[in-house]
């Protein structure tokens, strides 16, 4: 049974709302999955066209192809918010096929809102903690259901009360938290892990295009979790924390008060409050 709590009264399938207890009648047990979450202010998708983007490239580099017309998910969002009288949250979208049928089946597409944990004030203001985790996910470019991996991240989460905990790889390089990616600041340089080990998030990318903008260098490096200790600062990007400071991983602390960091923050919020104003 698909494990997925689901937040409303409603959710869509292949752009037709469904009561919420009909979920667990229309998925499947044995699917391949592929999905997005993104985040929904004010009744509008955030970066929509790319997590789309994304979502096709995911199934790519499984070796299936399908098709996803980003207004028509647009409007399907529209609609579920109106549904479900909720303007503010994360939703999911999910494309999957039957276990029974091949890959050149229709895929099917759900449309839903999920739980989310977004970060108070008092993190965005003196950061929050991490621990790291020996895991990796087997296609990190591929955002692919992996639900032992998941499971695993959220029961450290839970159990340990931290608030992230970052993936570290068998080589002992970090690679990314299980909802995030993962930067480092050392003298005015930012650093994270190769895109070849991480699912590039949405967030992530609009980082590295801000400081682009703002000319801070980024370099992508290998981090062993041993070398923490050399860098002052660390934040996380995704698309619940959107930018936020890192105070401590493991026993290692961070300067969670950077200025890098908060002027990336800012131009971050300002990226994300144009893009729900265009849209509305």
């Amino acid at each position: 049974m698909h494990p997925m709590k689901i937040i409303g009264n409603f959710f869509i399938r292949n752009h037709k709302l469904f009561p919420a207890d009909k979920f667990q009648e229309l998925v499947f047990d044995d699917y391949k999955s592929f999905y997005e979450v993104l985040r929904v202010i004010n009744g509008m998708p955030v970066f929509l066209g790319e997590h789309i983007s994304r979502l096709l490239k995911s199934a790519k580099t499984a070796g299936v192809q399908f098709q996803v017309v980003v207004d028509d998910v647009f409007e399907g969002i529209k609609e579920l918010c109106s549904a479900n009288r909720i303007t503010e949250g994360n939703i999911k979208l999910e494309v999957f096929f039957d276990g029974n049928r091949n890959h050149g089946a229709k895929p099917m597409l759900h449309i839903y809102f999920i739980p989310h944990v977004y970060p108070d004030d008092d993190m965005y203001h003196n950061g929050v903690t991490l621990l790291s985790l020996i895991a990796e996910r087997d296609r990190p470019n591929a955002k692919i259901t992996n639900l032992p991996l998941r499971s695993l991240a959220d029961q450290v989460i839970k159990e340990k009360k931290v608030f992230e905990v970052l993936l570290v790889n068998q080589d002992g390089l970090l690679t990314e938290g299980s909802r995030s990616n993962i930067f480092f600041i050392r003298d005015g340089i930012l650093y994270t892990p190769p895109t070849r080990l991480v699912l590039p998030g949405i967030t992530r990318e609009k980082v590295e295009q801000i400081c682009s903008d703002l000319k801070i260098p980024v370099q992508q490096k290998l981090i062993p979790l041993s070398d923490i200790g050399n860098y002052t600062a660390a934040f996380l990007s995704g698309t619940s924390p959107g930018v936020l400071q890192i105070a401590k991983i493991d026993n290692t602390t961070f300067d969670p008060g950077d200025d890098l960091i908060q002027k990336i923050m800012d131009r971050y919020d300002e990226m994300v409050e144009g893009e729900v104003t265009a849209n509305s």
